[in-house]
């Protein structure tokens, strides 16, 4: 199975895992799991209030094009900090055949 790796921080301000930390997590959770990374989006000093970030909404579009399985992310508030806004997204990748996983979560 195909994955995308999405990671995102906020700012440099916050005590929260780096980018980078969370794509080496998630790269040792698709290699568990079996999966190959085929792309990887990170967003950095993006807010998760929204989704106007330009990786995310790339990997949207390149979820609904059919390109990837699965979806690894650090934790579900990578995706968004609105848990409504998180799970709404879950859903739409679910009616294109994509499966997120979390890998802290």
């Amino acid at each position: 199975m195909e994955a995308f790796i999405y990671a995102r921080r906020s700012s440099d301000r916050q005590n929260e895992e780096s980018t980078a930390q969370q794509i080496a997590e998630c790269k040792r959770v698709a290699e568990r799991l079996g999966y190959i990374v085929v792309r990887i989006f990170a967003d950095e000093a993006k807010t998760g209030k929204n989704d106007r970030r330009p990786e995310f909404q790339k990997m949207v579009r390149a979820i609904e094009a059919g390109k990837c399985d699965v979806v690894i992310a650090y934790k579900s508030n990578r995706i968004s900090r609105n848990m409504l806004q998180a799970l709404t997204y879950e859903n739409r990748f679910e009616k294109c055949g994509v499966k997120m996983v979390y890998a802290k979560e």
